[in-house]
C-alpha cells in the first residue's frame, strides 16, 4: 500500500483550511454583506434625489427674487400702463435676458390681457400655438392664489416643448410698500442641458429628466409611475445597476417631470472588489504562513517521527540487533519514544534471557549426549563381555 507523506497532508490540510476562508467570504459577500451595501447604496440615490429637488426649488425660488425686483419697479408699473416700448429695448434685449438667464417672459394687466410676451428666439409677432397652454397654466395658478394681488408671489414649474420650465409670478406694483397692482410678471427659465449638468455635477451622478407623459421611455414606467403613486423614490435594477426615479409636480400641483438618477457608486462591487484584493492578500499571506507551519512542524514533529519511523525500520530489518532510539523531549513524542525504548529494552533483555537458556540447553545437551554415549559404550561392553562368557561356557560343557 502507498502511504501519503505526512508532510503532505499538512500541506493539504493548511491549503485546506485557507481555501474555505477565501470562499467562505466569498459566499458571505454575496447572500449576507450585499443586501446591506444594496440598501446603502438605495439610501444615498434617495439623498441624492433630494439634492436634484432642493436644487431645483433652490433655483426657482432665485427666479422669483428676481422676477419679483422687476415687479416692484416702477418702469414697470409704467409699462403695463402706457406700454412704451422703450422700457422693452432697455430691459427685456436677448443680451440682458441671456445674462439673466430667462428664457420666457410674459406681462399681463389685472385682466391677464397680455401686454408683451416673448419666448426664447420665437418671432413674438407671430407667437406659437403652445405659449396659449403655458399662459393658461400660468391662470390657472394664478387662481389658486388669490394672495397674488396682495403681493406674494408664486414660483413653480410647467411642462414645455424645450423641457421643463422654472416660473417666477409676482404682482407688479408701483414700489414695494405699495398696494396697487395693475398686473402680473412672468419670467421663465428652462431646464436645459447646461443646468441638468450642473446639477448632475453637484451630486456626481448622471441625471436625466423625462416628461411624466413621455411615451419614449426605454424603461419600465408605468411600473415607476404606479411606485410614485406611493412613495417619493422609487428603484429599479437593470444589468446589476440602480436607477432612482422621483416626481417632480408643476405650478399647478401635477405631476410634469420623472426625475432618473443613474447611480455608479455600485457599493458592493467596489466592496467586492476591495474584500476580492483583501482576501488574495489574506490567501498569500496565509499561504506563505502555511508553508512555513508545515517547516516548523517538520523540524518539531515530523523529523522526530520520521527518524523513530527509521529506526524501527532498522530494528525490523536487523532482527539479531535492536537498535535505542536516542531521541529525547518532554512531549507526547518524546513519551512514546521512552515507551518504545522501554519495549525495546524489554526485548533485549528477553534476547538475552533466551540466549543464556540457550547456551544452557546446548551445555546440558552436550552433557547428556556425552552421558549416554558412555552409558552405550559401556552396556555394549557388557554385553560383549557376557557373550564371550556364555560362548567359554559352552565350549567347556561339550568337552565334559
Amino acid at each position: 500500500m502507498r502511504l501519503i507523506n505526512l508532510k503532505i497532508k499538512i500541506l493539504f490540510i493548511v491549503i485546506g483550511l485557507i481555501l474555505f476562508f477565501v470562499f467562505g467570504s466569498v459566499l458571505l459577500i454575496f447572500y449576507i454583506i450585499k443586501d446591506d451595501f444594496d440598501s446603502l447604496e438605495k439610501e444615498e440615490l434617495n439623498q441624492r434625489s433630494a439634492m436634484v429637488l432642493s436644487m431645483v426649488l433652490a433655483d426657482t425660488k432665485n427666479l422669483v427674487l428676481t422676477v419679483r425686483d422687476y415687479a416692484v419697479w416702477d418702469d414697470t408699473y409704467s409699462f403695463v400702463a402706457n406700454n412704451d416700448p422703450e422700457y422693452l429695448n432697455s430691459n427685456f434685449t436677448s443680451y440682458s435676458l441671456n445674462n439673466l438667464k430667462i428664457n420666457f417672459v410674459l406681462i399681463q394687466n389685472k385682466s391677464e390681457e397680455t401686454i408683451y410676451q416673448n419666448y426664447s428666439n420665437y418671432d413674438t409677432s407671430t407667437p406659437p400655438q403652445f405659449l396659449s397652454t403655458i399662459k393658461a397654466d400660468i391662470s390657472t395658478a394664478q387662481k389658486s392664489f388669490k394672495d397674488l394681488e396682495l403681493g406674494y408671489s408664486i414660483n413653480g414649474l410647467i411642462d414645455s416643448p424645450d423641457g421643463l420650465m422654472m416660473v417666477g409670478i409676482s404682482a407688479i406694483r408701483d414700489g414695494i410698500n405699495s398696494q396697487s397692482v395693475n398686473g402680473s410678471l412672468t419670467f421663465g427659465r428652462i431646464l436645459d442641458k447646461s443646468l441638468l449638468e450642473e446639477y448632475s455635477d453637484n451630486i456626481n451622478l448622471p441625471l436625466n429628466f423625462i416628461a411624466y407623459n413621455s411615451s419614449d421611455f426605454k424603461k419600465n414606467l408605468l411600473k415607476v409611475k404606479n411606485a410614485l403613486k406611493n412613495q417619493k423614490v422609487t428603484y429599479l435594477k437593470e444589468n446589476n445597476q440602480y436607477y432612482a426615479y422621483s416626481l417632480l409636480y408643476d405650478i399647478n400641483n401635477k405631476p410634469v417631470t420623472i426625475i432618473e438618477i443613474q447611480s455608479n457608486l455600485n457599493f458592493a462591487n467596489k466592496a467586492f472588489r476591495s474584500f476580492a484584493s483583501l482576501l488574495i492578500g489574506l490567501f498569500s499571506v496565509s499561504l506563505i504562513f502555511g508553508c512555513f507551519l508545515v517547516i516548523v512542524l517538520y523540524f518539531i514533529f515530523i523529523k522526530r517521527i520520521d527518524n523513530l519511523n527509521l529506526k524501527l525500520k532498522t530494528i525490523n530489518l536487523q532482527r539479531d540487533e535492536l537498535i535505542d532510539s536516542k531521541i529525547k523531549s518532554q512531549d507526547e513524542i518524546g513519551s512514546l519514544v521512552e515507551n518504545i525504548n522501554k519495549i525495546i529494552n524489554f526485548f533485549k533483555s528477553n534476547q538475552l534471557k533466551l540466549k543464556k537458556s540457550n547456551d544452557e540447553l546446548i551445555y546440558q545437551n552436550a552433557e547428556l549426549k556425552l552421558i549416554n554415549e558412555r552409558i552405550i559404550s559401556k552396556n555394549l561392553a557388557d554385553h560383549v563381555s557376557d557373550s564371550t562368557k556364555s560362548k567359554n561356557e559352552e565350549k567347556n560343557t561339550i568337552k565334559l
